[in-house]
């Protein structure tokens, strides 16, 4: 074959990818999106911030809580990883970002105290922690990009090896959801420490109301943080997996790792309902309306009266 023969067959192979492209379907299709611009990251990690802080007085969305990650994790773990002091240094300003967001809404009131004591208190202690946060979350416990199945292989050769993919990503899944939400809760720890009294709005207050709560009589307020954190990281962790598989294959596997944690928190939540009922007082004894009622006293403008 000639050289002009063998550029005419190149060209209109290009120009047949171009026109008909379901003609290369067979092709193994990209499996790395592209990086999300500064912008857009920043403006994800302030919605997390946001999140968290509508979990609080006065919003008092307390299910915000139990997605208030996602939006961060999604500007830490979203495309290729960033490479270097500037990608260590993008990672620390999106849970910067976070914190500040979080706690310049939540701890609103201080402000109406001391206005030079607000601002350089969110700015450098309310930023710090979740900036840790995010720099070991986006250096240390990234997804690994695992080999994709080979598009061209028959199909049930193909189902079973996307099988094996799924089961291989829920170990390293499992693994970033309890080494992430540990140091979330450490951090929290170390923020009341190092100033003494500064441990307010920890996420796990914003479970107050939930059955869940009454584990802090056994690990403490700061612990319960531990549980809307898990939810939230391993559920963006399965959403990666089911939408790498349905881009790519068009079906998705069962989330067994996803679902035995839904039924270790629905446990949890059965204990909890069975502590509410021995310790709090039936208020149909007083009332007549048979609810669980606990009296409570609050000194705090942030906090809720009822």
């Amino acid at each position: 074959m000639s050289q002009h023969e063998e550029e005419c067959r190149s060209a209109f192979s290009a120009e047949k990818a171009l026109f008909f492209p379901y003609s290369t379907m067979h092709a193994v299709p990209r499996s790395t999106p592209r990086p999300l611009p500064l912008w857009a990251a920043i403006l994800l990690s302030a919605l997390s911030g946001a999140l968290m802080a509508c979990s609080f007085i006065p919003v008092d969305w307390s299910g915000c809580v139990w997605i208030a990650f996602l939006p961060l994790l999604t500007a830490l773990w979203y495309g290729p990883r960033r490479e270097g002091k500037r990608g260590a240094l993008a990672y620390f300003l999106y849970g910067w970002t976070c914190g500040v967001t979080f706690f310049g809404i939540s701890l609103w009131w201080i402000n109406e105290v001391s206005t030079l004591g607000y601002i350089p208190l969110i700015l450098f202690y309310g930023g710090l922690f979740p900036g840790i946060w995010g720099l070991v979350m986006g250096t240390r416990f990234r997804p690994a990009r695992l080999p994709l199945p080979d598009a061209q292989l028959p199909s049930a050769e193909r189902r079973r090896a996307w099988k094996e993919w799924a089961m291989r990503d829920m170990a390293p899944s499992a693994a970033a959801a309890l080494a992430g939400a540990s140091l979330w809760v450490c951090l929290e720890w170390l923020r009341g420490w190092l100033i003494p009294g500064f441990n307010w709005n920890n996420l796990g207050v914003a479970l107050y109301g939930n059955p869940l709560a009454q584990w802090a009589e056994y690990f403490g307020v700061t612990a319960l943080a531990f549980i809307p954190a898990v939810f939230s990281l391993w559920l963006w962790r399965v959403c990666r997996r089911a939408g790498t598989m349905v881009m790519h294959e068009g079906r998705r596997s069962v989330p067994w790792d996803f679902f035995m944690l839904v039924a270790v928190l629905l446990g949890m939540f059965v204990i909890g309902v069975q502590w509410t009922a021995r310790y709090a007082p039936l208020s149909g004894v007083s009332t007549g309306n048979g609810a669980f009622t606990v009296p409570v006293m609050t000194v705090q403008l942030n906090l809720s009266m009822k």
